[in-house]
């Protein structure tokens, strides 16, 4: 409609009073008018073969009150299915209070709680669907929705809203002729993730019915399967739990009409020891699936052993590359401020190297902060021999593993918080009570015990309760500064690089000639001046 979003958020009252008479007037109509139906597709190349229409994503320009109704609609539609418990709790996509964390955490906790055990095994069958979104039966996402009492006025209205529908797809500035949306679910709207969830909530009832038996987490409870949206992973067993499985998700497919890419679906296999040994080849609808030694899920990798090595390389990896594009950034934007360096570097790179931090990062907290520290280092062009606790003091920056500590007490809160019957929480409860289990080859609450011990805090592990460690969150990480700053004074101190430094820092901050309005290039030298070597003076001025 080319009217801006900022148009509608800044309407008077009286004009908000018009647009809910309209709307309830499309709800009491069960239709929407015609020119909502249309949309406007703008095609962005992924990756691959460029003449290939599979990869390319499509970024849908929906009319902006039709964005506003399905909003309206959406949040209807969730608080009812949410009440009556219909999306079932392995389904962690799109949803209030759950995430990727929730998923990740739990394929982890499952797989090593399993690992603990000689010559275990878990198996993640990784199913990637092909074109997901965009191949949904229309028909059969009635019939669903009907199925679990989703009908009456809103759902008309979505239903009239589908029939209407057609794309024009823009491209070099030329348009294409309108075809209609025959199938698929609409996207660039509010609705289409939760009718993608909702068209196949049924898929844990389907496999348990058929015999299925998931991974258990303790004596009375089992994981089936994790989904987050469209990325699924189905655990299993043994190699015939596998193919028992594949055969099953055929069958699902089928009667769903959903298309598995063989091409990206894979199976990883985790088990102790670097070698996996013989396995047999496993098939789905006689094509066979790849075995591999790692996988990427929800943008974490995991590898066979169930440890997270390869993450902490692969995100430190993106996270140089990121400190790259900030150095460039600030170079184009010939900015000055301390303050604005920090900023980019905490947004950009920082919100990459902790993906996921929280779940996996704690042994891994000296490699990540190697980012932080050599950004800096570059910044002020050091040595690279400037000693870490010198380039934190002088930045006032603290070692990264205060975040990830952070990061680690606001995800223990939300655990506590949850009901018994979350899948994380289960973990949780398991993993809680096998902390001292040497054989697990990563223990999430070992980690966190580890941490609380430093700081004198392990009360609160012991009493395990929410109120308790909600309260004192913020002292324990205000403890947990005090330490990793108490164990950079003593590394200044003890120092044979700078003897000169630990009489003019102020061991609190940035230093405040940083924050001078004045050219960079005269607090770099200021920098390399206060942090000097003592044997080998080097100084650098307009890179020479």
């Amino acid at each position: 409609d080319e009217v801006i979003n900022e148009c509608y958020k800044m309407l008077p009252s009286n004009w908000l009073h018009y647009m809910l008479n309209l709307f309830n007037t499309i709800l009491n109509a069960q239709k929407v008018p015609a020119s909502w139906g249309k949309i406007k597709m703008k095609m962005i190349h992924k990756k691959g073969c460029p003449l290939e229409p599979t990869n390319y994503r499509g970024i849908a320009l929906v009319n902006s009150l039709v964005k506003i109704l399905t909003k309206i609609l959406n949040k209807r539609l969730v608080d009812w299915v949410e009440n009556k418990n219909i999306i079932p709790e392995e389904q962690m996509g799109f949803r209030q209070q759950r995430g990727c964390r929730d998923a990740v955490f739990s394929l982890s906790s499952l797989v090593n709680i399993h690992l603990r055990i000689k010559r275990a095994r878990v198996y993640g069958i990784f199913v990637d669907f092909q074109r997901a979104f965009d191949s949904l039966s229309h028909g059969k996402l009635w019939e669903k929705l009907n199925g679990v009492a989703i009908y009456g006025r809103a759902v008309n209205t979505i239903k009239d809203l589908y029939e209407k529908a057609s794309v024009f797809i823009e491209n070099n500035g030329g348009v294409t002729n309108e075809f209609k949306v025959s199938e698929g679910v609409l996207q660039g709207e509010n609705l289409s993730s939760l009718l993608f969830t909702l068209y196949i909530q049924n898929i844990i009832h389907f496999f348990r019915d058929h015999g299925a038996v998931g991974v258990s987490v303790d004596q009375k409870d089992d994981v089936l399967m994790l989904l987050y949206a469209d990325d699924i992973v189905i655990l299993g067993f043994s190699w015939q739990d596998v193919q028992f499985k594949l055969d099953l998700l055929h069958k699902y497919c089928c009667s769903n009409s959903l298309n598995v890419n063989i091409d990206k679906t894979k199976v990883l296999p985790f088990h102790k020891g670097s070698k996996l040994g013989k396995h047999r080849k496993c098939f789905y609808n006689k094509k066979e699936i790849e075995i591999v030694k790692e996988f990427k899920y929800l943008g974490l990798v995991f590898t066979a052993n169930g440890k997270f090595k390869k993450a902490s390389e692969h995100n430190t990896s993106l996270g140089t590359a990121a400190s790259t594009k900030v150095k460039g950034i600030l170079c184009k934007g010939k900015s000055d401020t301390w303050e604005a360096k920090e900023v980019l570097f905490d947004s950009m790179v920082g919100s990459v190297l902790l993906y996921c931090g929280e779940v996996w990062s704690v042994p891994f907290a000296d490699s990540i902060d190697k980012v932080q520290i050599k950004f800096f280092k570059s910044l002020l062009q050091l040595p690279r021999s400037t000693p870490d606790a010198l380039i934190r003091f002088e930045t006032g920056r603290v070692h990264l593993e205060l975040q990830i500590f952070k990061i680690l007490i606001e995800w223990w809160v939300l655990l506590l918080k949850m009901g018994n019957g979350r899948i994380p929480r289960m973990c949780y409860n398991r993993l809680y009570s096998m902390h001292n289990c040497q054989q697990m080859p990563f223990n999430w609450c070992s980690f966190l015990r580890r941490c609380l011990e430093k700081i004198g805090a392990v009360h609160l592990w012991e009493n395990n309760n929410y109120i308790e460690v909600n309260k004192n969150k913020n002292n324990l990480v205000n403890a947990y500064k005090c330490h990793l700053i108490s164990i950079d004074i003593s590394m200044i101190y003890n120092t044979k690089y700078n003897s000169f430094i630990r009489f003019v820092t102020r061991f609190v901050n940035e230093e405040s000639y940083l924050k001078l309005n004045i050219p960079f290039e005269f607090l770099r030298i200021m920098a390399q001046l206060r942090l000097v070597n003592n044997k080998f003076p080097r100084i650098i001025v307009n890179r020479r």
